[in-house]
C-alpha cells in the first residue's frame, strides 16, 4: 500500500492495483536501472560478470516444492474400482 502510484489510486478512491502488476513494475524499473547502469558505468564487462554472479548466488536459488507429494515415494497407480465401472458403461 506504500507504492505511489497505489497511494494516487486509493487517495483518489479508484479501485487499488494489484500486487503482481506493481511488482512486475517495481522488476522493470529496476532492471531498466542496472542497464543504465551498465551502458553509462565504467567498465561494463567487469560490471556485467559481478551482476551476473549476485544474481546467481543471491536471487535465483533452486527451492524444494512444499507440495503433498514431494519427498514421497510414489507407487504404481492403478484404475480403481468407481473408474473401471465408468468405463464398462
Amino acid at each position: 500500500m506504500l507504492h505511489p502510484a497505489q497511494q494516487a489510486r486509493l487517495e483518489n478512491k479508484l479501485p487499488a492495483y494489484t500486487v503482481g502488476s506493481l511488482i512486475g513494475q517495481i522488476k522493470v524499473a529496476s532492471m531498466l536501472s542496472v542497464i543504465r547502469d551498465l551502458v553509462l558505468g565504467g567498465d561494463a564487462e567487469v560490471e556485467l560478470r559481478q551482476l551476473s554472479e549476485t544474481l546467481q548466488r543471491d536471487f535465483f536459488t533452486l527451492k524444494a516444492s512444499n507440495l503433498r507429494i514431494s519427498g514421497r515415494k510414489v507407487g504404481v497407480f492403478e484404475a480403481g474400482s468407481s473408474f473401471e465401472a465408468r468405463i464398462a458403461a
